[in-house]
């Protein structure tokens, strides 16, 4: 048996998983990307924490 069909066998079902996940992120990037829909999308207000002056200067 050659090995890229074994490799498909034994992981068949990760595989399956990992093209779900693709899926997944194109719907949310074609969502996220269409401008009628992110006008829709309520935005989240988030405080930011203040870094360091250290990390500040650094930056």
């Amino acid at each position: 048996m050659p090995n890229t069909v074994h490799k498909v066998l034994v992981h068949g079902c990760e595989i399956i998983d990992a093209f779900y996940t693709n899926k997944d992120l194109m719907r949310f990037l074609l969502l996220t990307s269409d401008p009628f829909i992110s006008s829709k999308r309520k935005v989240s207000s988030k405080k930011y924490k203040k870094c360091n002056e250290a990390v500040q200067n650094y930056l």
